[in-house]
């Protein structure tokens, strides 16, 4: 069983601070966290997805446009 990934963000910004499976707690004040799944935390890990800080969720990195 792995262990649960979570994206760490300035609650008022929603800028992402950190991710990984070890979350402070309490956290520092201003700070939020949200759980994610396993895949999104492999994705943000290996750099085909990334935090958005408008939805504070994240989404996929679209892969490069052939020249």
């Amino acid at each position: 069983m792995s262990e649960r990934w979570h994206v760490v963000f300035d609650a008022a910004t929603g800028r992402q601070v950190s991710s990984g499976t070890v979350v402070a707690d309490p956290l520092p004040a201003g700070l939020a966290s949200v759980a994610i799944s396993d895949a999104d935390g492999e994705r943000l890990r290996d750099g085909t997805a990334r935090w958005d800080e408008a939805t504070r969720s994240v989404v996929a990195v679209p892969p490069p446009v052939p020249q």
